[in-house]
């Protein structure tokens, strides 16, 4: 049996980190990635997560759920076409509300956490979501 992670505790931990820095590796206010940033959510909310976007999204913790049917808090997977996972990003919105997300640009990007919409180039890097539960 599993527990749904509360959706808006977990968005209020992930809103702390806005506007820290891209940092690869990074687990921590002074700087995190896409993955550490899921990660340090997850933890503190007593879900231990692997540390990477890709094994985060096979994880027994992680309930998938279909792209269109994902909610706030849901965790969305993107990677390249023919690639793995190499990207994960926190959903503020549902799908259907504008596909919004909280989440940490490469270092190409902003360079930031930052909460926006979705943009079209990563919209087409969408490749899964996934509902955070706890073990129950």
């Amino acid at each position: 049996t599993h527990l749904e992670v509360s959706a808006e505790a977990m968005l209020s931990t992930a809103r702390r980190f806005l506007g820290v820095r891209y940092l690869w590796g990074g687990t921590g206010a002074w700087g995190v990635d896409c993955s550490g940033l899921v990660h340090l959510v997850a933890r503190t909310h007593r879900v231990l997560l692997p540390r990477d976007a890709a094994d985060q999204a096979a994880h027994p913790c992680v309930e998938p759920v279909p792209v269109e049917r994902a909610l706030a808090g849901d965790l969305y997977f993107f990677a390249e076409p023919g690639g793995g996972i190499d990207h994960v990003g926190l959903a503020s919105s549902a799908w259907a509300e504008g596909r919004w997300m909280l989440h940490v640009p490469e270092a190409s990007g902003t360079g930031v956490v930052e909460e926006a919409p979705m943009s079209t180039d990563r919209r087409a890097r969408l490749v899964s979501a996934g509902r955070l539960t706890a073990p129950g």
